[in-house]
Order: structure tokens, then sequence, then C-alpha cells
């Protein structure tokens, strides 16, 4: 599932204007977003949650909404998932399985050839359009008094934020303080956490290619953190499949989910915690 789809030379010409564009947007979304989702999600169903997860969201429910989110109207895509809340489904678990599996799926049509680019990139906006709507409800009764601050982001240059600003609602909805800004430079988000104080710091990446990147950063992190006790924790499919290199960028843990990533920044703030 983590291999990349190799490349469709059958694909139309749409002429030379935007053809640079289409080409970075056809390759970002082959090469990042689809796999990353694809294995980002693989295993979140196994995964229990906080809340009481519901068990019997069909297949048909997932593929209907995988459907709308590519070719309904706006209104019917807010009608769908209101109804879906109406009959009791907790807002973690429509995120986490039906969210993240309707995602996963545009990836499977994608790579199977059914659903062309442009309409997975749709899907996946809107995705992070219905992401944003109920995240003030996901997280109305998180406690008042933050568990801590992380700051969540991206390696410079990285395309994908989906997955990214879900873990951030995860975490607003446990009662920490979430700041999840993306960055165009090492230097500047260096600079970030020298100038602001964080409990954790979660970067995600994609490529293999530019773990030796994510290292320097990380070093550089760790040296100039506000926070000499700052954890620093990676995510996205490619951890997901390699653990081991969780060790190898430096970074003080990984998480193949929200629930996870939560659960061992908390760890790390009760064992590092000022006596």
């Amino acid at each position: 599932m983590a291999n990349r789809p190799s490349d469709r030379d059958s694909r139309p010409d749409r002429g030379t204007s935007g053809d640079t564009n289409e080409r970075e947007l056809d390759r970002l979304i082959r090469g990042e977003v689809i796999p990353r989702l694809m294995m980002a999600y693989a295993s979140s169903s196994d995964v229990p949650s906080e809340q009481t997860r519901v068990a019997d969201l069909s297949s048909e429910m997932i593929q209907d909404f995988s459907q709308l989110i590519v070719d309904g109207a706006e209104e019917q895509i807010m009608a769908f998932v209101d109804e879906v809340l109406q009959r009791g489904v907790p807002l973690n678990s429509l995120f986490m399985d039906i969210f993240a599996p309707a995602a996963r799926l545009l990836g499977e049509r994608w790579s199977e050839d059914t659903l062309d680019f442009s309409s997975v990139t749709l899907g996946l906006v809107r995705l992070q359009q219905q992401l944003r709507r109920l995240a003030p409800k996901f997280y109305a009764t998180a406690p008042a008094n933050p568990e801590g601050r992380v700051f969540l982001t991206t390696l410079p240059q990285e395309h994908h934020t989906f997955g990214l600003l879900m873990v951030g609602e995860f975490f607003r909805q446990a009662g920490w303080e979430v700041h999840d800004d993306l960055h165009k430079s090492s230097e500047n988000l260096v600079q970030r956490v020298r100038d602001n104080w964080y409990s954790a710091i979660g970067i995600s990446l994609s490529s293999e290619s530019r773990m030796q990147e994510l290292s320097d950063l990380l070093r550089s992190i760790r040296s100039m953190s506000a926070n000499p006790n700052v954890g620093i924790m990676v995510g996205g499919w490619l951890f997901c499949e390699r653990p081991d290199l969780v060790e190898f960028a430096g970074a003080d843990f990984g998480a193949d989910s929200p629930e996870e990533a939560i659960t061992a920044a908390r760890q790390w703030v009760a064992q590092h915690a000022s006596p």
C-alpha cells in the first residue's frame, strides 16, 4: 500500500498554459499526499480511542461519503455529516472511522485509475473543510487549563497538511494549547521554537530522501529550543512504515495515530516536568 503508483503516460495533454503547476500537483498527489494518507490511517482503526467508537459504521457509508466529497454539493456534504452525528456517532469516531477511511479510499481509487488526481485533491480539500467546521465542537469540552503547549508542523517544503490538522484537533480536544503553523524555511522554524516555549514539538515527513535534512533540523531545534527539555516527536506514513527511523531522525518518540501522539506527549511532559 505504501508503494508509489507508477507514472501514467496516457494522461491527456492540457496545453502549455499551467502545465508546470499541473505536473507539480500530479507529483504531490501521487508521490506524497495519497501514499501518506493511506499509510497514516492504515492502522488507525486498530487503536482504541478515549471515547466509545461506533462499531457498526458500514463500508457502504464510507464509500457513499467518499463519493459525495468528490461530486456532491457542499450542502449535501454538510447534511450527510450532520446526519451521522445525529445518529449518535461521536466526533472522534467521525474523524477516525469515516473521514480517515474516506481519504484512504480516495487514494485507493486513484491508484486503481478510477479517480483522477484533481478529484482526489477536491475530496481532500472538502475533508479539511469539514474538519475545520466541526473542530470547535470537538474540543468544546477540553479542560480549561492546558496540559501543555505543542507546536505541530511539517518539514519545510512538505505539502501535506490534512493529517497534521487532524492531529492538532485531537490535541486541542485533549486540552493542549496547539500551534500548527507551517514554515517556509528551517531557519524560520528554528527561530519559532527559540522564541516560544513548547512542551512538545511534532514534525511530519513523507519522504525518506529528506531524512538527513530532518535530522539536522531536529538537532538545531534541540540546541536552540526555549525549553531545554522539549519532547520532539515525528509522524507521517514514512514512520508508520519504518519506525526505526524515529531514532535515526533524533526524535524522542513517534506515533501512528493522534491518540498515540497525545499519550506519548503526556508521558514525556510528566517525566520531564520541573520539580
